[in-house]
Parts: structure tokens; sequence; C-alpha cells
């Protein structure tokens, strides 16, 4: 199990480090990803109040738990790339004009 824990938390690190190279996706691809991350969500669910022994129900909330923890993680990532765009007048940024 620890081995499963180390394995998460080495792919968050790598997926984090991935997502500071990447251009910032547009709103299509955003609510894509967030789809897409709700339907593997969904699944870990079903499969942790489905399971069958106490063993297999902790690890599938264990899985439940990673999951949340690496999507809240992907998403304050790309709040805090946004601010940033926004704070630089980058992508996305919303610039006032005077009149």
């Amino acid at each position: 199990m620890k081995l499963t824990i180390s394995l998460v938390a080495l792919s968050i690190v790598l997926a984090g480090s991935a997502l500071c190279q990447e251009p910032p996706p547009t709103h299509e691809e955003m609510q894509a990803e967030m789809k897409t991350m709700d339907e593997r969500l969904d699944k870990l669910v079903i499969d942790m109040n489905t399971a069958a022994t106490p063993e297999k129900k902790l690890d599938a909330t264990i899985a439940v738990l990673n999951e949340m923890v690496a999507q809240h993680k992907k998403m304050r990532e790309r709040a805090m790339q946004h601010m940033e765009e926004m704070h630089r007048g980058g992508p996305g940024a919303h610039k006032h004009t005077q009149e």
C-alpha cells in the first residue's frame, strides 16, 4: 500500500512538472479535462461503494482520496497560472482601457 501511495505522489509531481511547460489550456480543453476528472472520480467512488471486502474498500477509499488530492492540486496550479497570466497581462488577462 505504501508503494501505491508513493507512485501516486510521484505521478502528481511529474504531472505538475509537465503542467509548467505547457501553454495554458483553452476553455473547451479545460471543460473536457474537468469532465474526464469527474468521470474518473465517479468510477473510483463506485468501486469504493461496491468493494466486496473491508481490505478492498480501504484500498478503494485511499484511491478516491488520492484522486481528490491530485485533482485539487491540479486545479489550484491552473488557478495560480491563470492569476499569474492576468498579473502579467498575458493570455486570458482582462485589459481595461480608459476613454
